[in-house]
């Protein structure tokens, strides 16, 4: 189920979601009361959305850094031959939260972040170790926050 293919109240669903869920003790079942349809069905909309990679994740948004958390941007010249193998063994990585391709020769950019327990050059030496390649870090100078929701309620768009 792809594009087109999506269901309205899939699309209804995702529009609704990436907004927010209502902070309750019962936010699936809220948020299907919006769109008509029960808790459990909501749960496995996302489910099924998720295993069909049209959702990534479903978490919140803390301030990592309050947390000790460390985190900075790395570039990558990935052969093209190569580009969807190495994405893989670098999404694999827990602390990967975007990975994607740039019409420049460093094709491959990605975030990475590490909790308090662990130190961020170490885990991008063992990036380097495990793709064979290097890469390279672009430490955040500024912080700027974009807000992106899409509307996908209505079929077309």
């Amino acid at each position: 189920m792809r594009g087109d293919d999506l269901a309205k109240k899939d699309r209804e669903l995702l529009t609704k979601a990436q907004k927010g869920l209502p902070v309750s003790t019962t936010p699936f079942e809220d948020l299907g009361k919006e769109l008509g349809m029960g808790g459990d069905e909501v749960i496995e909309r996302l489910k099924k959305l998720k295993e069909e990679k049209l959702i990534r994740r479903i978490g919140g948004v803390f301030d990592s850094k309050k947390m000790g958390w460390t985190s900075t941007l790395l570039a990558g010249k990935i052969p093209e031959d190569k580009f969807y193998h190495v994405a893989e063994q670098i999404n694999e990585h827990q602390g990967v939260t975007h990975n994607y391709r740039r019409d420049y020769k460093y094709n491959m950019w990605f975030t990475l972040s590490v909790g308090p327990d662990k130190d961020l050059q170490e885990e991008i030496e063992k990036l380097k170790e495990k793709t064979g390649y290097e890469f390279l870090q672009l430490p955040k100078k500024k912080k700027y926050k974009l807000g992106v929701k899409l509307d996908l309620s209505a079929e077309g768009k």
